[in-house]
């Protein structure tokens, strides 16, 4: 999976893009303001809270509620959109809708493939935090 999004093209101004893209550096430059030391700052931050973000949707996967995986699709959505991680956002945006339109099993499969997505996220993040220090 590509790490970068590519330039937009004129027409796709504002369109979603596609979720194969794990994290878009522009989109991650314009939250911070094109500060180095915000950006290392907000993905320090996001690395350290992964964590429990993935606990709280595996406890949510047993529990087996919707209710539990739509709020821990909600929270990792918004965290995850803040960074400019793409497929991880739009992966618990999924989670959360279908979790919310009570249908549980699907929901259970999107967890499973949100967890995968934040794996890839993190390993991105890891790899920008690699580039900043060389």
């Amino acid at each position: 999976l590509p790490l970068v999004l590519p330039p937009p093209q004129a027409d796709d101004e504002g369109a979603e893009g596609g979720a194969d893209v794990i994290l878009d550096p522009d989109r991650l430059d314009e939250i911070a303001d094109g500060s180095l030391s915000l950006k290392r700052e907000l993905v320090a931050i996001f690395l350290a809270e992964l964590p429990r973000y993935e606990e709280w949707l595996r406890e949510a996967l047993v529990s087996g509620k919707t209710s539990d995986l739509e709020r821990a699709g909600h929270a990792l959505a918004g965290a995850s959109a803040n960074l400019a991680l793409r497929e991880l956002s739009q992966a618990a945006r999924r989670l959360c809708d279908t979790a919310r339109a009570g249908d549980g099993d699907t929901a259970a499969w999107i967890a499973v493939e949100v967890l995968g997505a934040a794996e890839r996220a993190r390993g991105a993040l890891r790899r920008l935090e690699q580039q900043w220090t060389t």
